[in-house]
């Protein structure tokens, strides 16, 4: 090979690593946006590094599987910045789990990625595996404008299905408070028994699915949670109610008052902070053909 040969084929390896190494740093990629200077910032957090820039709330965003954090400004006249942080998860639902850990009660919705919202000098929304926060000292409508239209570009460019985590389409929709999706990933309502679990708040109840690896898994937990409320012989660990696949069972849980449970499967459909039994029970039963019917 002539010494031409040989430069051309360092290029391509020089230029392949560069390429490799590149993607493994920076895959996230901030779009331009039309008069405004966009800076990247120099730094991607990790695990390891995390509370250097979030002190306070780092533990939280690490038991939402926090993987990798990127940041940018965008300045323009009249606005000093706009700060993004655009928080990698492990997963779409961890993502949405960390979002609507900080998401206000009450606050203005945005149809930004899966779901999102603003209020004076904040927009935080959700995409896919990234939870992304923007914010900024400026205020007017033009800067409000400028959120919302960075916002949908950064969504755009994160490639990433604009929607809520699947399992929140089984929720009926009768009663159901708009925009209360929660996910938590571990401990749901106290116990360790009890892992992921998908909620939403209805007039009469909280709703909620628990998502386990298998039917064995999720009878497993209830055994645990029957023993450790020491229910009656007939709902004892050893005999949990044959009929809870057919029909919700109600227990009396001394932290969480009323409870009602349906075993769908691997899934274990229930309702929390019940005022109306009635209806809990009717929305159980709702759950469970929804369940029923996508299979």
């Amino acid at each position: 090979m002539n010494k031409y040969g040989v430069l051309a084929v360092l290029v391509f390896f020089t230029v392949l690593w560069n390429s490799a190494f590149t993607q493994n740093v920076t895959d996230v990629q901030f779009p331009q946006a039309d008069g405004f200077k966009l800076t990247p910032g120099e730094k991607v957090y990790t695990s390891d590094n995390l509370f250097e820039i979030i002190d306070g709330a780092a533990d939280l965003f690490l038991t939402y599987g926090f993987e990798k954090l990127y940041t940018a400004e965008y300045s323009a006249p009249g606005i000093r910045y706009i700060r993004i942080e655009t928080y990698r998860h492990s997963s779409p639902a961890n993502a949405f789990g960390m979002y609507a850990q900080e998401r206000p009660e009450q606050t203005r919705f945005l149809p930004i990625g899966g779901q999102g919202y603003m209020e004076e000098g904040v927009l935080n929304f959700y995409c896919g595996r990234y939870y992304v926060r923007m914010s900024t000292n400026d205020t007017g409508e033009n800067v409000r404008n400028a959120l919302q239209s960075i916002a949908q570009s950064v969504a755009g460019a994160l490639h990433q299905e604009k929607m809520l985590p699947a399992l929140f389409g089984f929720f009926p929709q009768e009663g159901k408070k708009q925009n209360s999706e929660m996910y938590v990933n571990q401990d749901f309502l106290g116990y360790n028994f009890f892992p992921a679990a998908y909620s939403v708040q209805y007039v009469g109840e909280k709703l909620f699915i628990i998502d386990f690896s298998g039917e064995e898994a999720a009878r497993l937990a209830l055994k645990k949670y029957f023993g450790l409320l020491q229910m009656p012989a007939q709902n004892s660990p050893e005999n949990i109610p044959e009929n809870i696949t057919e029909n919700p069972v109600a227990v009396n849980d001394p932290h969480q008052g009323s409870v009602m449970f349906r075993l769908c499967g691997a899934r274990l459909a229930g309702a929390a902070d019940i005022r109306d039994a009635e209806a809990a029970k009717r929305n159980l039963d709702a759950l469970a053909r929804a369940f029923q019917g996508a299979h």
